[in-house]
């Protein structure tokens, strides 16, 4: 399918799926199935947080595996338990953290590129891996922070950027407790924090889009600083809340899957994955145009595209689209083992 044409289906095309014709990818079974990325070539890459490779290349002919990438381990050039993941798509480098503080880099053929400690990357114990951005020779890491519901801090630390030339320099993305827009914090009081999942988006080389799980904004940030938020266009309901169940001894938080991941389909475009099977949020994608026009942001949706009978084991979807088809994988990498083809066709 040409790029054109590609554009067009996403932006004015149907919003039935089909899954009919299936696709070769959907044969292949994964040890804790992280992320789908497709190289600009369209090879296939896996990334798994696997008991032996954290890494699978798929070749794009045969759709078997090619080739695995980043032994787990604690040595030179692995990775143990999996927190991170990201592509650099000028290198054809996949590049991961672990919870060691580390960031391990390999191009495709398993040469290892990169192996450095992260002297400011910190864990909270969250247990869900997530996807950094990597433009250039520069890193965008989204941080996942604990907020206290009765003493919150007033700046929050969002996402971190660096470079791989000096990994030891950092400056964050921040919001202030009022930017963030959780109004009703004294409604949770009944927990003692609430964990801040956020996804971040390069729109262009000045603008960032970060999304926070749970929360019904895209905020804005221009040049690292904090512009505006943006209200998200939805037809449900996005509120986190109490959750308080017999087999736990305190309450919990329940989320909202309003922000399962983002994807920059072209310039001026973009999507969000949405749903989980156990809420009240369909499943699905919304796509977004945005455009500058005398010097302000305006993001509007232009299609929903619901995606109906899936998997049982996919209770939260995460999306990959490429060349007008959707592959999915379910949130829960512990649970994850498999990709899942619907075609926009």
């Amino acid at each position: 399918m040409s790029r054109l044409f590609f554009i067009c289906l996403i932006i004015l095309g149907s919003s039935t799926l089909s899954s009919a014709q299936g696709h070769p990818l959907e044969d292949l079974f994964f040890e804790k199935l992280a992320i789908l990325f497709f190289t600009n070539d369209g090879i296939p890459v896996v990334v798994k947080d696997a008991s032996d490779y954290k890494v699978a290349v798929i070749d794009s002919a045969s759709y078997q595996v090619h080739s695995q990438l980043i032994r787990k381990g604690k040595g030179p050039g692995e990775i143990g338990l999996l927190t991170g993941f990201g592509f650099n798509y000028a290198k054809n480098e996949v590049c991961l953290t672990g919870y060691q503080l580390r960031l391990v880099c390999s191009d495709l053929n398993n040469n290892i590129t990169e192996d450095s400690k992260i002297p400011w990357l910190k864990s909270i114990g969250v247990s869900t891996p997530y996807q950094f951005y990597i433009e250039k020779d520069e890193l965008l890491i989204p941080l996942y922070t604990r907020l206290s519901v009765k003493n919150p801090t007033n700046e929050i630390k969002i996402a971190a950027i660096s470079t791989f030339q000096n990994l030891q320099k950092v400056s964050y993305l921040t919001l202030s407790l009022n930017d963030l827009g959780l109004t009703y914090l004294d409604d949770l009081s009944l927990a003692n924090t609430i964990i801040l999942k956020p996804r971040v988006l390069k729109l262009n080389d000045r603008l960032t889009l970060v999304c926070i799980a749970g929360m019904p904004y895209f905020y804005i940030f221009e040049n690292r600083n904090f512009v505006k938020k943006v209200k998200i266009d939805t037809s449900y309901e996005v509120l986190i809340t109490i959750s308080i169940k017999p087999e736990f001894p305190s309450p919990g938080i329940q989320t909202p899957a309003n922000i399962n991941n983002l994807q920059l389909i072209n310039e001026s475009h973009f999507l969000v994955s949405h749903g989980n099977s156990h809420q009240d949020i369909p499943m699905g994608i919304d796509v977004y145009q945005f455009e500058e026009l005398h010097n302000e942001l305006s993001i509007n949706r232009t299609k929903q595209i619901k995606i109906p009978n899936l998997p049982e084991e996919v209770s939260e979807p995460n999306v990959t689209l490429k060349n007008g088809d959707m592959f999915i994988i379910t949130n829960y990498h512990f649970l994850s083992s498999q990709i899942f083809f619907r075609s926009m066709q």
